[in-house]
């Protein structure tokens, strides 16, 4: 295969690849989770498969185990954070009046020096504002209750996702080994060591981020419940599942909290206890969690991270967010690998 028709076969490659992406993106999501569980528990499985156990029967084994310590947690926790999303439709119109009477000593502060107009245009998107929220999150809820696609689809995940799951593992030395064995002789080894700088940045992402946002969802949990804040269970787990979002996740936690604190406390001494409890939260995750868990070796930055979940989300929905962070170690380590080239080319050198 020449030069010419080698970069043709390629491009045409990703170009079909990319297409195939795209058509079936609505239904990749549990297949994707699937394989995403595969990746986490397949150092336990081969752990097992050193000391004896067939492989069928440590995928088994650690399936079995995730999935019972997830339905564990799930049983326990699920209930009260329901209960409490339920809790929080109904006081909706109630939150809405206590941050419009904040809002409003600080727009009659305003009045002697902000023309009358612009008074009525802030109080008119104030309204506007709240009313959107209260709607959206009656709409959010009613749609988790009454929404028999949505349950359907959850329901395909929960199904599929631990079958995929249970195959790929059982499967995954073979399938290791047929995409070797499919690689191109001449670049195999470049190619190796490119796929193992992925896979060292990828899990070491992956699995410490997981650990982190756990981590960080039972500490807000716990916290912000002795502080005796209202839906704390709902908001701790909230602001814990988005950590994985850098910065976004502890701006949403944050923002949730301080409207619940206008409702929960009636002197600012619970106002300024949230807010050292978040100032906590992020300085755990920034010096203690994010150091040992993930590590400065990883090299996703957190800038990198935003824009992948952002444009993986605007281009494939759901899917992309799933493909986003294993897309962007993948760019990571092929842009730091030419990088390299680069610099011993003559391009640079000369």
């Amino acid at each position: 295969m020449n030069s010419i028709s080698s970069r043709t076969f390629w491009v045409s490659l990703a170009v079909a690849f990319g297409v195939t992406l795209y058509v079936t993106s609505s239904v990749l999501a549990p297949f994707l989770i699937g394989v995403a569980i595969a990746y986490m528990l397949d150092p336990l499985c081969e752990r097992l498969d050193r000391i004896g156990v067939p492989r069928w029967a440590a995928a088994g084994a650690v399936l079995f185990g995730f999935f019972s310590t997830l339905t564990a947690v799930s049983y326990f926790l699920i209930p009260f954070v329901w209960g409490q999303l339920v809790d929080l439709v109904k006081h909706l119109p109630e939150i809405r009046t206590a941050l419009m009477s904040y809002l409003q000593p600080a727009l009659d502060a305003g009045k002697p020096h902000i023309s009358p107009m612009v008074i009525e245009r802030v109080q008119e998107i104030a309204n506007i504002s709240t009313g959107t929220i209260v709607s959206g999150a009656n709409k959010i809820v009613k749609g988790a209750v009454t929404g028999g696609l949505a349950v359907m689809d959850v329901s395909v995940i929960f199904v599929l996702s631990p079958i995929v799951g249970f195959y790929l593992l059982k499967d995954w030395p073979e399938l290791s080994s047929f995409i070797t064995d499919s690689l191109p002789r001449a670049y195999e080894k470049k190619i190796l060591a490119l796929a193992r700088a992925i896979d060292q940045t990828l899990a070491a992402w992956l699995r410490g981020q997981m650990v982190l946002c756990l981590v960080l969802a039972c500490f807000y949990m716990v916290a912000l419940t002795l502080s005796g804040l209202k839906f704390s269970l709902l908001i701790g787990l909230l602001t814990g599942l988005c950590a994985f979002i850098p910065f976004v996740g502890f701006a949403i936690g944050l923002t949730a909290a301080l409207v619940a604190a206008a409702f929960s406390f009636d002197t600012w001494t619970g106002w300024a206890c949230v807010g050292f409890i978040f100032a906590i939260g992020q300085m755990l995750e920034s010096y203690v969690l994010t150091p040992r868990l993930i590590g400065q070796s990883v090299g996703l930055h957190e800038v990198w991270v935003m824009f992948a979940l952002m444009a993986g989300g605007a281009v494939l929905g759901f899917t992309g967010v799933l493909l986003a962070v294993p897309t962007a170690a993948i760019l990571r380590v092929l842009l730091k690998s030419a990088y390299g080239s680069y610099l011993e080319s003559d391009y640079y050198t000369k």
